[in-house]
């Protein structure tokens, strides 16, 4: 997609990055970019998480696209260490702790390649986890500025603007942890209810955060649509119809 782009003459690309399944810093990309990454032996390796550790030189492209990109991304963990992409994002991606750990040692790797071989440091700004790594990968190569997702969205639709005066902020996820309020929407939106005074609750479909959690965040309560004796496949399945009965069951006492 981004060589389509490039050669239809975009040179911003704006790239969400967000609810995905990799964890590979981003090299499958710029394989599809004409990158090549070689291990000890000088061999050609798969762009995968798992050939991450082994990258020993990357070779560009003879010509490296003029492409800057803004990267919409919601979370500002670096690329790799206890906060980075295998760690945090791992585990819900289906990797166990053995392969979380052997991806971290490959972040990590890739990481001091660029910086031996490109004089490039893209471990530590906030985002480079993000999406399994992918915005550090493409900053080593190209310009990249870092927005939050949720800004793009607010800035374009006016939505602070709506605030001053407003009763009750009503937001929401999919799951409510303790990474709820690291520049998603639900920690984005809490502040700003914050900066307004205005009450700030979440729903959503299940909470693992503490009560200590859900107030660092700023929500003054959080109702999870979990529901005794239904699956999860089923809740999902209902999600409307459980959304609406937990909003007509709590709107009263904060109306």
């Amino acid at each position: 997609f981004v060589n389509d782009a490039f050669e239809r003459g975009a040179r911003r690309i704006i790239l969400g990055l967000g609810g995905s399944a990799t964890n590979d810093a981003g090299i499958g990309i710029l394989a599809a970019l004409g990158f090549r990454f070689l291990d000890a032996d000088k061999k050609e390796l798969m762009p995968t998480g798992e050939s991450l550790v082994k990258i020993i030189t990357i070779i560009p492209p003879p010509i490296i696209s003029s492409i800057r990109f803004e990267i919409a991304a919601d979370v500002e963990n670096p690329l790799y260490g206890p906060d980075g992409a295998a760690y945090v994002y791992g585990p819900q991606k289906g990797a166990d702790a053995g392969m979380v750990q052997q991806l971290d040692l490959g972040l990590k790797n890739i990481a001091d390649v660029i910086k031996s071989q490109f004089d490039k440091e893209i471990a530590f700004f906030p985002g480079a986890g993000a999406a399994g790594g992918i915005a550090a990968g493409l900053a080593a190569f190209f310009e990249v500025e870092m927005k939050r997702g949720v800004d793009l969205v607010l800035n374009a639709n006016g939505l602070e603007q709506e605030l001053p005066g407003a009763t009750l902020i009503i937001t929401g996820e999919g799951k409510i942890d303790n990474q709820s309020g690291l520049g998603k929407v639900v920690g984005t939106m809490a502040a700003l209810a914050d900066k307004y005074e205005v009450p700030c609750i979440a729903f959503c479909g299940m909470v693992e955060a503490t009560p200590q959690e859900i107030a660092a965040i700023g929500l003054k309560a959080v109702y999870p649509l979990e529901t005794a004796g239904l699956s999860l496949e089923e809740s999902m399945a209902n999600g409307y119809s459980l959304l609406r009965s937990k909003t007509e069951e709590v709107i009263g006492a904060w109306l």
